[in-house]
C-alpha cells in the first residue's frame, strides 16, 4: 500500500472552518497522531503547480490528515445532491471506489472533472465507483450542480453538509481522491488532481485481485 501524493493541476486550499462540531453521524476510523514533523513532510512532498499550497489548519487533538492506508475505509451515509437519496459508503463493499473531494469553486477540481467522468464511464460495467463529495463549507448544492450540468458529470455527487466525511478523511486541500479496494480498504489517498496512469494502474490490480 502507498500514499500517491499528486499535482496534476495544483491543489486548491482553502481556510474555511473545516473542523467545527456537527451532528452528521459519520463511522470514523482510528488512525496515527498527526506531528508537527509529520506535516512538515507533507507540505515539502507537495510540488508547487501554480500556487503554494497552504494546507489546513488541524486542531492538535485532531485525527491523522488521512487514515493510513490497509485500513478500513471510514463509513459515511449522505444525500446525493440531485434525487435527494441517501447513500452509504458499505453498499459498495466489494467494488474499488474512487472518493473524490472536489467543490465547483476549484480551479484543479475543474480540470480533474472531465478525466473522472471519463474513467468513470469506462470502467462503471467492470464495476469502478466514483463518489463526487462535496463540502458544505466550501460550496453550495446549486453551485455544484450547475457544475455538473456544465461538464456533464453522471456518477454520484453527495453533499457533505458539516464536513463530517471531510473531517473523517483528513482532507488537507481541494481536490483529494481516496483510492478503496473491493474489499474496503484504502488503497491510496492522491492530494491534487488525479491522473489516468495512476487510477488506471489502480484499478487493474482491484479488478485482478476482486475478478
Amino acid at each position: 500500500m502507498i500514499l500517491a501524493i499528486g499535482v496534476g493541476a495544483g491543489v486548491f486550499i482553502t481556510q474555511s472552518p473545516l473542523y467545527q462540531n456537527s451532528t452528521t453521524a459519520i463511522l470514523p476510523a482510528a488512525s496515527p497522531t498527526v506531528t508537527e514533523s509529520h506535516l512538515a513532510t507533507l507540505t515539502a512532498s507537495v510540488p508547487t503547480a501554480t500556487q503554494t499550497p497552504n494546507f489546513l489548519e488541524i486542531p492538535e487533538n485532531n485525527a491523522s490528515p488521512f487514515p493510513a492506508t490497509g485500513i478500513p475505509a471510514p463509513d459515511f451515509r449522505l444525500e446525493k445532491i440531485h434525487f435527494q437519496e441517501a447513500v452509504s459508503l458499505s453498499q459498495w463493499q466489494g467494488k474499488p471506489v474512487l472518493i473524490n473531494f472536489w467543490t465547483s469553486l476549484c480551479p484543479p477540481c475543474k480540470a480533474e472533472a472531465p478525466l473522472l467522468e471519463k474513467l468513470y464511464t469506462a470502467n462503471r460495467e467492470k464495476g469502478l465507483v466514483v463518489l463526487g463529495v462535496v463540502p458544505g463549507n466550501e460550496d453550495t448544492q446549486s453551485g455544484a450542480l450547475a457544475f455538473a450540468a456544465d461538464h456533464g458529470l453522471s456518477y454520484p455527487l453527495l453533499w457533505d453538509d458539516q464536513d463530517q466525511v471531510v473531517r473523517s478523511y483528513g482532507v488537507l486541500g481541494l481536490p483529494t481522491s481516496v483510492l478503496i479496494s473491493p474489499d474496503g480498504k484504502i488503497d491510496q489517498v492522491i492530494i491534487g488532481a488525479v491522473t489516468a496512469d495512476e487510477v488506471n494502474t489502480w484499478l487493474n490490480l482491484a479488478f485482478k485481485s476482486h475478478p
